[in-house]
Formats: C-alpha cells, sequence, structure tokens
C-alpha cells in the first residue's frame, strides 16, 4: 500500500445570494441533498435587488461553481416596476457568468398572501415570465419556480400553509421543499430528475 494520503475531492461550491427566503438559510438544506457540495449563504433580510447587487462581489470570492439568485419581492412590495426589477436580475445573471460561474435564477416564491402584494400582483407575474424566458440563454442555466410550494388554489399566487407561517417566508418544511426542487432540476442528472418528478 502507498503511504500517500488521499486528496479529498474538491467540493461543489454552491453559493445563494437573496433576500430574506435567503437568510432564512434554505442552503443547507440544499448541501445535505447535493453530495460533495460546500453552501455559502449571502442573504439579506427586506433588501432589494440594488442592495443585493452590491454583493454579488462578496458571493463571486467564494469562487462558486455554481450560484442562486433569488430576489425581486421587496422591490415589488415598495412599489418597484417591472424593469427595476429585471435590469438588476439581468446585471446580476451577466456579471455571475461573466465569472464563470452557473447561474440558477429562481423565480419570485408564491407570496401573495400577503397584504403587501395587494394590486402587484401582475408585476410578480411579469417579472417571473421574464425570468423564466432567461432559461437556457448564454447567462441563465436554469430557472427554479415554486409551484410545488403553492396553496391549493391554483387561481391564488400564495405558498401552501404547510410551507410557510407568515406567507412569504418558507418554514423548515418549505425550506427543505425549496431545496429539493432545486436540487432536483439543478444537480441531478436526468434519470434522477424524472423518478423525482413521479
Amino acid at each position: 500500500m502507498s503511504g500517500k494520503a488521499k486528496k479529498a475531492p474538491k467540493k461543489r461550491i454552491i453559493v445563494t445570494l437573496g433576500d430574506s427566503i435567503t437568510a432564512g438559510g434554505y442552503a443547507r438544506d440544499l448541501r445535505k441533498i447535493v453530495p460533495g457540495s460546500r453552501t455559502y449563504t449571502f442573504g439579506y433580510g427586506g433588501k432589494q435587488t440594488g442592495f443585493i447587487m452590491g454583493k454579488l462581489d462578496l458571493a463571486l470570492a467564494k469562487k462558486p461553481d455554481d450560484i442562486i439568485i433569488l430576489a425581486g419581492v421587496n422591490d415589488i412590495a415598495s412599489g418597484k416596476n417591472f424593469d427595476h426589477v429585471t435590469k438588476n436580475l439581468k446585471k446580476m445573471y451577466d456579471k455571475a457568468h461573466k465569472a464563470g460561474v452557473r447561474v440558477i435564477a429562481v423565480k419570485i416564491l408564491p407570496w401573495h398572501a400577503r397584504k403587501s402584494s395587494r394590486g402587484k400582483e401582475h408585476v410578480t407575474k411579469k417579472v417571473n415570465e421574464w425570468i423564466d424566458a432567461q432559461e437556457g440563454t448564454e447567462e441563465v442555466s436554469v430557472v427554479i419556480e415554486g409551484k410545488k410550494m403553492l396553496s391549493d388554489d391554483p387561481s391564488k399566487y400564495e405558498m401552501s400553509k404547510d410551507y410557510t407561517g407568515d406567507g412569504i417566508h418558507p418554514n423548515k418544511a418549505g425550506k427543505k421543499r425549496l431545496a429539493e426542487i432545486i436540487a432536483a432540476k439543478a444537480f441531478s442528472d436526468k434519470k434522477e430528475e424524472e423518478e423525482l418528478k413521479k
């Protein structure tokens, strides 16, 4: 037997960037699901895309293989329009891609159970349609949606009470579910993905 120590395999570095939903730590659940991964969380409670964009360099300093970007709900809640949100998201997607990182974009999760969403539902829908259209572009490899976290009423974009206590932030079960949805689409091979869909 050789006396040389075996070199540990390189960890896959996954960085999550966003607002309070990211700060809530769904990355810990993701790390448990994705073999050989190390996760870093850059989540800023109550912050909008402009602030989050300013933290992108910190996230990229970890030299990640993948970056998961989930932001925009605080912008919409405060009355910012579609162009404002998508311009900032696009800048983040572009910069991360240029840094050689695989970009995983998460659509705004169901939040219309909150009073602050009233009259702004159309903005959420439009932003999510725009994010959806980024999938497969040069900058964005994968788009994630939280459909499996929806309530039983498909006419409302609200999170199931199983997954949230306040209508916007995933609870323990919600964080695990979000991590599972991301892992199934972005970190598994096609065979595993089909199994998870069953």
